[in-house]
């Protein structure tokens, strides 16, 4: 088998082991093996994603106090990181952590790439590459030419199959909607540009090979319902700490429904009080 040179390679390996394994031993056809690959790889990494996503959310909720203190010392940077890292103290918010997992993941993403497209069947395996009933009939073959037989002299595919480009406008689809579901950033031109990305990505992928696209195919679908099971399980009723005011002190704001009295927490509201308007009232004939 033919793997890409390079620091990758001791990634690749056990990768495309697996596939081979997901195809002779499980039973799989080579473009199922790829679909399971990607998501056996997304169900390792959870762990890792997941917390991601909860840092990203954590970062959202606090944004708006973000930029309170951004407006406050706006003429001092000092004071201004200095505020900033003590309100992610305050809240147990590391901002680096939505950062950290990518480093771990752009490498088993980029070696995965590399499997699927170099990969040749090996000796003894079937060599069977067609998917969802002859729809693609090769996913080594580009996308923008799935079937095989050029008219001579005019680069025309002969018996030209539409799957590859149905598969390109399927991915372009779920990367937007992955896109306007998971991003939530205050700034409406930055939401323009990476729904853009994908229309402007899409010119440099096709001459990838269908088992590249079923791969991303399925990583957006799963970090599309990935994100959605996190956001269902965060707690997103969960109290803030305040930046600290010109006097130093920090008020807190607590979850819905949740019970100020005794809190004992700086800057929070005082109990209401115990009697009602009507109660007093009575009081005061007797």
């Amino acid at each position: 088998m033919i793997l890409s040179a390079g620091i990758l390679s001791p990634i690749e390996t056990p990768l495309e082991d697996l596939l081979v394994w997901l195809h002779s031993s499980v039973g799989f056809t080579w473009a199922w093996s790829i679909i399971a690959l990607t998501a056996l790889v997304r169900l390792v990494i959870f762990p890792i994603t997941a917390k991601q996503t909860k840092s990203s959310l954590a970062m959202q909720r606090l944004q708006p106090h973000m930029k309170t203190l951004q407006s406050r010392y706006k003429d001092d940077r000092t004071q201004l990181n200095q505020a900033m890292m003590e309100f992610y103290r305050d809240n147990k918010v590391n901002p680096l952590a939505s950062c950290f997992p990518l480093l771990i993941q752009i490498p088993i993403f980029l070696a995965l790439f590399f499997v699927l497209k170099d990969f040749k069947a090996p000796s003894g395996t079937s060599d069977d590459f067609s998917w969802m009933f002859g729809f693609v009939d090769d996913i080594r073959r580009n996308i923008n030419n799935t079937l095989a037989g050029d008219l001579k002299g005019l680069g025309i595919p002969r018996n030209w199959a539409p799957s590859g480009w149905i598969l390109l406008v399927v991915y372009i689809a779920s990367q937007m909607l992955s896109t306007v579901t998971m991003m939530n950033s205050p700034n409406p031109q930055q939401k323009y540009i990476f729904l853009a990305m994908p229309l402007l990505f899409s010119f440099f992928i096709l001459n990838f090979p269908v088992g590249v696209m079923l791969y991303w195919i399925t990583t957006n679908l799963w970090s599309l319902g990935q994100y959605l099971l996190v956001v269902a399980l965060t707690d997103k009723n969960k109290e803030i700490i305040l930046p600290a005011d010109t006097k130093g002190r920090k008020k807190v704001i607590a979850p819905k429904g949740a019970n100020k009295s005794g809190s004992g927490t700086q800057g929070s509201k005082p109990a209401a009080a115990p009697h009602s308007a009507p109660a007093r009232r009575n009081k005061r004939r007797k």
